[in-house]
């Protein structure tokens, strides 16, 4: 429903950092409509593998305008 919204909507890793079985991604957010001199909105995720395949996620996210939150997308 985002990218439907948004079809310019793009994810740009910034910064990537692997430990073990651990992989922090910060990531930037293009094509979301934002007020003039906002920063693009970031994305932190942290990935867990297992045996090479995903086996947990997590996430935060900031500066994401109302029109693009979960809640307003999900409705």
């Amino acid at each position: 429903m985002l990218t439907t919204r948004y079809p310019g909507l793009r994810v740009v890793a910034q910064d990537i950092l692997v430990d073990g079985d651990k992989a922090a991604v910060r990531s930037v957010v293009e094509g979301i409509a934002l007020a003039d001199g906002d920063p693009p909105p970031v994305l932190f995720e942290i990935f867990r593998f297992d045996e090479g395949r995903f086996a947990e996620m997590w996430g935060a996210s900031s500066g994401f305008p109302a029109a693009a939150s979960p809640e307003e997308v999900l409705g």
